[in-house]
Order: C-alpha cells, then structure tokens, then sequence
C-alpha cells in the first residue's frame, strides 16, 4: 500500500513538471562520467608522468581527473631528472592554462 501510495505522488509529481514545461532531459546531466581515480591511476602505472599527463589533456574539463593527476605527480616531482622531463612536456603550460580555465568559470 505504501508503495502504491508512493508511485502515485512520483507519477503526480513529474505530471506537474511536464503541464509547467520543465524537461527534465535538460535538467539533469546525463552525459556518461569519466571515473577520474580509475583514469588517473590507469595512466600513472602505464605511463608514470607522461601517462597521467596525457590523461589530463584528454579530460581537460573534467575536474577531479586534473586534481589528482597533479596530485599523483607531486610526489614524482621530487626527483630532479623527472622535473626537467615534465618540463620539457609542457607541464607548466598545462597547468597554467587549466587555472586561466578555471578562474574564467567563476
């Protein structure tokens, strides 16, 4: 009973949502999700640095795959033959951009 009870404010709810013109195809995002830890941690045992930048410049707007790839890459920043490597890679000019992203959004 309760169930029954409960399916019909859900078909009652979205009927008013459909008479006021909300669709809901374009309210909710239901483009597929990229899982940003699988992504990053794939990249870094595959490729180390290179793989997690490369990780980071296919998924240039997702977030959480550009956070914990540069977090995954810190620790990799203390050897100095890797720093220089990194350089050479673009890095810096990754990151740079990234950020004038990210303050352009807020």
């Amino acid at each position: 009973m309760f169930m029954e009870t409960r399916n019909m404010e859900r078909d009652a709810f979205f009927k008013a949502r459909i008479a006021h013109g909300i669709d809901d195809d374009k309210v909710f995002d239901l483009s597929p999700k990229v899982d940003c830890k699988m992504e990053v941690e794939r990249a870094l045992k595959e490729g180390g640095a290179q793989g997690v930048l490369n990780v980071m410049r296919r998924f240039p707007d997702e977030e959480g795959v550009v956070r914990r790839g540069l977090k995954a890459m810190l620790p990799l920043c203390k050897d100095e033959g890797v720093r220089r490597d990194l350089g050479h890679l673009g890095v810096v000019e990754f990151i740079v951009g990234a950020m004038k992203v990210r303050v352009k959004r807020r």
